[in-house]
């Protein structure tokens, strides 16, 4: 009920025995797991412990309880995502500055991967390039239209020639128009309609990534960016 969160990860038996008994936004109760110090490089849930659940797991449904949040984000400023190392993953709320339009990728494995690169901002006047994969990636172009707010839980930081992009992975939260991100979302949406759209406000892309003094920029090819931003591991 106050927001806490932590990561739970399923593995063999009980991954396969749970995968279709647990459905999004339900209520239960889980026992049987193991507690183990969390890698926070690698998630933006914010607990420095997550839980491991195998084959001595069990877990029994309860009745919904709407004190119960669904989703629990931390926010991160567009303007501050400079400061933060590739690879590591945050949450971010922006508008849709810029929509641009549906392509594809051939990943190593041959298969055909949809991909979509949205421009965010928010109230830094800021903006980044925010990637979108697969299903979220097909959704209608409609949705993207008139300047809507998204927000992702778990947007992975990548970094190419100094500058910072987010890129959806399969585990990310991605939720348009969230609106029961109430302060958020109002803020961001009056702030936008006043400030850019009524007063044409300039927005300006983030500037290179900051480098700490004797540590080097890992430079890579452009096609082993987009592998490694996919997230989608099984392609």
């Amino acid at each position: 009920e106050a927001g806490t969160e932590i990561r739970a990860t399923f593995f063999k038996e009980a991954a396969e025995k749970y995968f279709d008994a647990i459905v999004k936004d339900k209520v239960y109760m889980f026992t049987g797991g193991a507690i183990k110090v969390a890698n926070r490089a690698y998630s933006s849930v914010n607990n420095q412990y997550e839980i491991n659940f195998s084959g001595n797991t069990t877990v029994h449904k309860c009745e919904d309880d709407d004190k119960i949040m669904k989703i629990a984000f931390n926010f991160m400023k567009i303007e501050n995502l400079p400061k933060i190392d590739q690879g590591r993953s945050v949450d971010v709320i922006g508008v849709v500055h810029k929509n641009g339009e549906l392509g594809s990728i051939t990943t190593k494995k041959g298969n055909e991967l949809a991909k979509r690169e949205l421009t965010i901002v928010d109230q830094g006047g800021k903006s980044v390039c925010l990637t979108l994969w697969g299903e979220t990636a097909k959704r209608s172009d409609s949705d993207f239209e008139n300047f809507p707010i998204v927000a992702v839980k778990g947007v992975r930081v990548n970094e190419y020639n100094g500058r910072r992009s987010l890129s959806v992975l399969q585990s990310s939260i991605f939720v348009l128009d969230p609106v029961d991100q109430k302060n958020e979302y109002e803020e961001l949406r009056k702030w936008y309609d006043d400030e850019v759209v009524a007063n044409s406000l300039a927005i300006a892309p983030l500037q290179e990534a900051s480098v700490t003094p004797g540590r080097k920029r890992t430079r890579k090819l452009l096609s082993s960016i987009k592998e490694e931003g996919l997230g989608y591991g099984e392609n």
